[in-house]
């Protein structure tokens, strides 16, 4: 009510959704963000009524709330790992809806759906949260990735034939002799033989 007048009184002042349904008051919901219109009406006492329309601008200004939860992940075959935000979620929440959830690896400097760890990335890794409502406010919240390598590497061994020494009747046989292309999804730290 702006200011609304009657040569007597104004019995009542109410509103509409729908302009058919008057009630003293309504109720707009999450699924009516922005412009609405609604129609409002005065009557005085003797029951005579005016309606005009006016727009009234709903607007989610509630963040979301960001829960975040840590885990442990293997690097798969090739020395990568992939992480999802949802991954990440432990149930978010907002007063309407979520959105998007998005992760960073980069303490918050850019945000994805999901991000990458590679064998130089392996051990305890920061990382955020960030939970985005359909009004586009958000929240951010803290988690920690382990990026584990659990794959064992592939030894390749070679036969190779090597002749005694006529002086000490021995040997020398590397393991760098032996490897014939023994791998691993990050790297090799050691080479080595055993009798």
């Amino acid at each position: 009510n702006n200011g609304s007048s009657d040569n007597c009184s104004i019995a009542q002042v109410l509103v509409s959704v729908d302009g058919i349904n008057f009630a003293p008051a309504v109720e707009l919901t999450c699924a009516q963000t922005g412009a609405q219109t609604l129609s409002f009406k005065v009557v005085d006492p003797s029951g005579n009524a005016d309606v005009t329309t006016t727009t009234v601008q709903v607007r989610d200004t509630t963040a979301p709330v960001a829960v975040a939860r840590s885990i442990t992940r293997a690097l798969d075959g090739a020395g990568a790992l992939s992480v999802s935000a949802g991954e990440l979620d432990n149930g978010s929440s907002d007063n309407c809806a979520i959105k998007a959830l998005l992760i960073s690896k980069d303490n918050g400097q850019s945000f994805a759906s999901m991000v990458t760890f590679g064998c130089a990335e392996t051990g305890s890794r920061a990382v955020k949260l960030k939970v985005v409502d359909a009004s586009n406010n958000e929240s951010i919240a803290d988690a920690t990735v382990t990026v584990e390598d659990t794959t064992a590497p592939v030894a390749v061994a070679r036969s190779i034939t090597k002749v005694l020494s006529a002086e000490t009747g021995k040997v020398t046989v590397t393991a760098l002799e032996l490897n014939n292309g023994s791998s691993d999804n990050c790297s090799i730290a050691q080479v080595l033989v055993s009798v």
